[in-house]
């Protein structure tokens, strides 16, 4: 055999050699279309809601706190300073910063804001700090479903719907082009995504409805302790039962944190339900919990610096058009201020907004139409990252069926008109 030919088996048999096929993948413009549309439907949705819903929680007087929360921007406060904070104290930033751009639009620069120092944690190599930063996201959850439970049931229902149905379309093409190098159409993957959107959803959602089912009855068992005389000796009689479900909810727990994002490339590549999803991403979970959490870390290590690299290429690309413009506009001295319009972009801020400006009627088209134009950028760049994230997980879950049941990474489930195509 030729030596390159055996040098580039000798390379392709490494994992995180195919893991990096996942950057080339996750570009393709069949998928940065799917997560794009994902980001439109979500994003207005939650502007709409913003802008119509009435809100369910307005902070009182006695309920405000005596610290300077509404000058601190969220967008810049760091794990440390948030650790600082009580957590009525961390609601009460998120409340006061809600009362001027609605709950959507708070969690939206919460998590964004977060999600960068995370990204930049784990290019630096700092995975506790990463992922310090991604936790505190579920801060910003907390805190909208216990303050805004209405609007939060209503805006995670319609997101987990969206994403489940753009995920599934979105590994559905990651799982044809990794196995076969296959680049099947926009409206095949969404069909098929559509025709198992019963399984995308249940599959994460049966072992949540289990811990919480299982964790009741735990529940009971301490109700139960509240009965005068006989209630601390149905405790003891029934902690041997309430260990045993512990141990199944931990087991449930770990399985379905670990094993969530191998759920929906399981139906994509198998083509199965909820049910064998679940089976499958557990079994591949408890054989190789090692392998499956290094080729997590290896994957969100090389996706850091990708988005950095792209979030780079997005910068660089509105600096130079709003350098020039702005350098047009200066060289005629009558010519108006760019910054009346368009705010100078920054790294981690490419759609800055200046709270300061008043812009005149005359002024609103023109910088509208800039935003959107920025926003189309920004829009571009998260459906990278949904593009990326969904094609990593695919990639795993064919490497941990091939190490754990020793199957091809190239068999993959076809329907049978798929296959007379």
């Amino acid at each position: 055999m030729d030596p390159v030919n055996q040098l580039q088996q000798i390379w392709d048999s490494f994992a995180f050699t195919r893991l990096l096929r996942t950057f080339r993948m996750s570009v393709a413009p069949a998928k940065l279309l799917i997560a794009m549309m994902a980001i439109v439907m979500i994003t207005a949705f939650g502007w709409l809601m913003d802008t119509a819903a009435v809100a369910t929680h307005k902070s009182t007087a006695s309920e405000k706190i005596m610290m300077p929360s509404t000058n601190i921007m969220i967008e810049t406060i760091t794990v440390s300073d948030w650790k600082k904070f009580t957590k009525r104290e961390k609601f009460q930033v998120l409340e006061d910063f809600s009362d001027a751009r609605g709950v959507f639009s708070t969690l939206w620069n919460f998590s964004t804001a977060r999600f960068n120092a995370a990204v930049i944690s784990f290019s630096t190599l700092k995975p506790l700090d990463g992922f310090a930063n991604i936790w505190l996201c579920s801060t910003s959850l907390h805190w909208a479903i216990k303050f805004h439970p209405i609007y939060s049931v209503i805006f995670l229902t319609f997101v987990i719907v969206v994403m489940s149905f753009s995920g599934g379309a979105i590994c559905r093409l990651a799982a044809l082009e990794f196995s076969r190098g296959e680049k099947p159409g926009l409206t095949e993957a969404m069909k098929f995504s559509w025709q198992k959107l019963g399984g995308f959803l249940t599959a994460p959602a049966i072992p949540l409805t289990i811990i919480v089912v299982a964790g009741a009855f735990i529940a009971m068992l301490g109700l139960a302790g509240n009965i005068p005389v006989a209630g601390k000796f149905i405790m003891a009689l029934g902690l041997p039962v309430a260990l045993i479900i512990g141990l199944i909810i931990s087991l449930f727990l770990v399985g379905t944190i670990i094993g969530f994002n191998i759920m929906s490339p399981a139906i994509a590549y198998e083509g199965s339900n909820g049910l064998d999803a679940i089976s499958r991403s557990f079994a591949y979970v408890f054989a190789h919990p090692w392998a499956v959490t290094c080729y997590g870390i290896l994957a969100s290590v090389y996706g850091a610096v990708s988005y950095l690299f792209v979030r780079s290429f997005a910068f660089l690309l509105l600096l130079i058009t709003y350098t020039l413009v702005n350098f047009g506009l200066y060289s005629n001295a009558s010519g108006p201020d760019l910054e009346e319009i368009w705010t100078k972009p920054e790294f981690f801020n490419l759609l800055r907004e200046n709270p300061d400006l008043s812009l005149k009627s005359i002024e609103l088209a023109p910088s509208l139409m800039i935003n959107i134009s920025v926003l189309t950028v920004v829009a571009l760049l998260i459906a990278f990252v949904l593009s990326f994230y969904y094609c990593a997980c695919t990639i795993i879950y064919a490497l941990m069926r091939e190490k754990v049941d020793k199957t091809p990474t190239d068999q993959i489930y076809i329907h049978l008109d798929e296959a007379r195509d």
